[in-house]
């Protein structure tokens, strides 16, 4: 991938266990779903079509070079800001003291800017008995306005007041002393208005265990489903994600996923073609969430656990190698489930005919 030098950012870490954190940062891209590659000890290299490149190399025993060539100069704001992020995650697991570990940028890239804003819950709809349009409001959202699909969000616990960080030196997040670290998630808006300063995201109620509501599953579905309008949430800018640009364009997600496929379908109304593949749950949910896709040919795929149940995969498989795949300038866009995704990447890795297509697989969920 070649990008113009103007776009490209390097920066040296200094840590106390160099190995350790390029090891942590491999297995958590892993679990997260993305394709990263190790070509040698010590160096990590992530390609993602829709991003840029990320090459991490030990240097020694305390430090590491990278270097992110990303596609567009919103997409570097975002990696160095993720890059910091998953650096300060680390350090917090390993109780590092405060200035023990830096992240020096170099160059004339400009350094990406984060900002924090409070906002507060107007309304919380049922679109249906799994997904949530919460709608949220602040002073100014102008940052959001400019573009990109998703926002980072922080968030707090129900009933219980949040204690917010602060943005240090390289855009870590920087929490109070004593106060636990909320939960981070990134959710699709579905929906702003830059004037009135509200925007709207959706959110999937996960069901599954490990919370007092044994229907419930994760952080983010507990907080989709409990916040009140008046109750706070923290939302971080730039919003990150584009809308593929080629010609034709095939979209294939999960309910998790609906959102932001919901996003880029209707923002692609204007180019020749965009081919759709939904899988929800069931007749209700497709009936309450179709409404976003009016006028789009879409196929519904119904039942087992979406982005989840092998039966379903199996269908989505067997409806991607029925497309045609033969038209000039065709992206394929996935997104969801970790087995979804998994089982698509390796499809389009034996599809002859999916050889020369652009690629952008996204695992939303493990």
């Amino acid at each position: 991938m070649t990008v113009p030098q103007t776009l490209v950012r390097k920066a040296h870490i200094h840590l106390p266990q160099a190995g350790a954190f390029v090891d942590w940062l491999l297995q958590h891209w892993r679990d997260e779903g993305i394709d990263v590659s190790q070509p040698q000890a010590g160096t990590l290299l992530l390609a993602l079509a829709d991003v840029g490149t990320a090459r991490l190399q030990q240097t020694s025993a305390s430090g590491i070079d990278c270097l992110l060539q990303p596609v567009a100069p919103r997409m570097g704001e975002l990696m160095q800001l993720s890059l910091a992020e998953h650096l300060a995650e680390f350090a917090d697991q390993m109780d590092w003291v405060e200035g023990s570990w830096e992240l020096v940028w170099e160059g004339d890239a400009p350094l990406a800017t984060s900002r924090l804003q409070v906002m507060h819950v107007l309304s919380n709809q049922a679109l249906s008995p799994r997904m949530r349009r919460i709608r949220l409001a602040a002073g100014d959202i102008s940052a959001f306005a400019a573009g990109g699909l998703h926002v980072r969000m922080l968030l707090p616990e129900p009933g219980q007041a949040p204690a917010w960080p602060t943005l240090a030196d390289g855009n870590r997040l920087h929490w109070p002393a004593g106060k636990p670290a909320l939960a981070r998630r990134t959710y699709t808006i579905s929906a702003m208005d830059p004037e009135a300063a509200w925007l709207e995201v959706d959110a999937l109620l996960h069901h599954g265990t490990g919370h007092a509501d044994p229907h419930m599953a994760g952080p983010g579905a507990v907080w989709a489903a409990s916040a009140e309008p008046g109750s706070e949430v923290g939302v971080l800018s730039p919003a990150g994600g584009m809308v593929p640009q080629a010609p034709h364009c095939v979209l294939v997600a999960d309910a998790c996923a609906l959102p932001a496929a919901a996003r880029i379908a209707q923002a692609r109304r204007a180019y020749p073609s965009t081919t759709v593949l939904l899988w929800v749950s069931d007749a209700q949910e497709q009936a309450a969430l179709s409404p976003a896709f009016a006028g789009m040919h879409v196929t519904w795929l119904r039942g087992g656990v979406p982005g989840a149940s092998q039966l379903e995969i199996a269908q989505v498989l067997q409806w991607l190698a029925q497309q045609d795949w033969h038209q000039h300038d065709t992206v394929l866009w996935v997104a969801g489930g970790l087995p979804l995704t998994q089982a698509v990447r390796r499809s389009v890795a034996r599809l002859p005919s999916l050889v020369q297509i652009k690629s952008l697989v996204h695992t939303y969920w493990r």
